[in-house]
């Protein structure tokens, strides 16, 4: 049966998408949790901290988890869910800061449609982070 804990870490992991960290220096990190690599074997226990860094692709990565984990103070989940819709509202506000520049600089009516049609939707999931 899974900890309190467990279902935590699951809910967040759970609700992260890698789009909003592509690029970033902790993706490489989040993808080896998102693969279900973060788990110690047969359980739903995060991996120890040399264990989950022997897994990295990178030194950088593998710094990145070793400085966390000195630096640790741990959150709640709803903290932890709080960060990510402010990381994924910044990737969609940038986002469609590109899309309207596109837009302005579109002269076809169906490339102005599209466009249009993608910054709405951008700011209605903006929106529905707020």
């Amino acid at each position: 049966m899974k900890s309190a804990r467990a279902g935590a870490r699951a809910k967040v992991l759970g609700s992260v998408e890698i789009d909003d960290f592509e690029g970033s220096r902790i993706e490489p990190i989040l993808r080896v949790l998102l693969d279900g690599a973060g788990d110690a074997p047969g359980t739903d226990d995060p991996l120890e901290a040399a264990e989950l860094t022997a897994l990295l692709p990178d030194d950088e990565s593998r710094a990145l988890v070793t400085r966390a984990v000195l630096e640790h103070e741990e959150g709640s989940a709803e903290e932890a869910e709080s960060c990510l819709r402010a990381i994924r509202k910044s990737r969609l506000t940038q986002e469609r800061d590109r899309v309207q520049r596109e837009l302005e600089r579109a002269r076809e009516p169906a490339a102005t449609n599209e466009l249009m049609s993608q910054k709405i939707e951008l700011s209605r999931r903006i929106d529905a982070l707020s």
